[in-house]
């Protein structure tokens, strides 16, 4: 082999390992349940966040008599989700699933107040797998949750009967198995 194929061969290879290395720190960034810097460093998040912006608005939330909710996944994992029920008696239920790295109750407490008072709804906030108080090492970007929210799904229906009406409602990543 000449001088010139083993520099070509040298590049190659560390043109491959740059990119594997690269894919697995991305992957690990993107998947592993960890605080992401980017988004907790980040200025205008902050300023979202402490805004009157209705997204904000986590105390209503706090104020309610959520019920705490728990269920074992296919898979194994604790998965914990807030039920509210409706000012009056009713099968009308609304299950809200939040976004990537969000949980419950700091993300989805307009969408179950609007459903709660204005609508009448029963209220299920769950924590996805990987988020919030369930258990879980990885985000599943919706795959393993489609799975999750059909239990969710069934424990609705044993709980409130075979009439019960259920809304599936969610945001960013929580609109994927909705």
């Amino acid at each position: 082999m000449s001088i010139v194929g083993i520099v070509l061969l040298v590049i190659v290879v560390l043109v491959v390992l740059i990119l594997v290395a690269s894919s697995l720190y991305f992957y690990r960034v993107a998947v592993y349940r960890q605080p992401k810097a980017f988004l907790v460093d980040n200025p205008d998040l902050q300023q979202v966040l402490t805004s009157d912006l209705p997204i904000a608005d986590v105390p209503w939330v706090e104020q309610q008599p959520f019920e705490l909710v728990e269920m074992k996944s296919a898979d194994g994992l604790l998965l914990r989700g807030f039920y509210l029920p409706a000012p009056q008696p009713t099968t009308k239920t609304v299950v809200l699933a939040h976004g990537y790295t969000g949980s419950a109750k700091l993300n989805m407490g307009p969408f179950a107040q609007m459903y709660h008072e204005q609508f009448g709804y029963n209220v299920l906030m769950p924590d996805a797998r990987g988020h919030g108080e369930s258990e879980g090492n990885y985000i599943g970007f919706g795959w393993h949750e489609r799975l999750d929210y059909v239990k969710w799904i069934h424990l609705l229906v044993q709980r409130l009967g075979e009439d019960a009406q259920i809304v599936l409602h969610g945001i960013s990543m929580g609109a994927r198995p909705s």
